[in-house]
């Protein structure tokens, strides 16, 4: 049986899965075309409150009602949570990067929050209990400066 506080779990995990939001410190030189860290933080940030604007929107109609059934918490995160979580990841990981060492970083956050967004895809119980199948992603994100959906 699900337990009704792991799927409350993924709910607020798949927030924190892709992007974040702007104000970070750290910028790269701009070179040729090349986003600033910081004009990439603002881009993914756009990514992930919109998606992250969908999952409570759904959410909140799904759930409207009182305490849903674990079947019916199942059902939200396979139909709703995992398809807009993929998709921030995959337009996330479509942005244009920094050059640089910020470039480097930026790429190996985001391959970080594809292996995670795999593994939580291929068995979504991961985020039962204490666990956070997005643990690394995040702290990775928090190093580059996301706020909203990387802490």
């Amino acid at each position: 049986m699900v337990n009704r506080m792991g799927w409350m779990v993924v709910l607020v995990v798949a927030g924190l899965v892709v992007a974040g939001c702007g104000g970070g410190d750290e910028a790269s030189t701009e070179a040729a075309g090349a986003p600033t860290l910081r004009d990439w933080v603002t881009q993914a940030d756009e990514i992930c409150v919109a998606g992250d604007q969908e999952i409570d929107q759904v959410a909140q109609e799904t759930f409207s009602e009182g305490q849903p059934s674990a079947e019916e918490e199942k059902q939200f995160v396979t139909e709703t949570v995992l398809p807009n979580v993929e998709a921030q990841v995959e337009d996330v990981t479509e942005l244009p990067r920094p050059e640089g060492a910020d470039g480097d970083r930026v790429t190996e956050f985001v391959e970080i929050a594809q292996e995670e967004y795999d593994a939580f895809a291929e068995d979504p119980s991961v985020a039962e209990g204490q666990g956070d199948p997005f643990a690394e992603s995040a702290e990775q994100g928090q190093e580059l400066g996301l706020q909203e959906c990387a802490t």
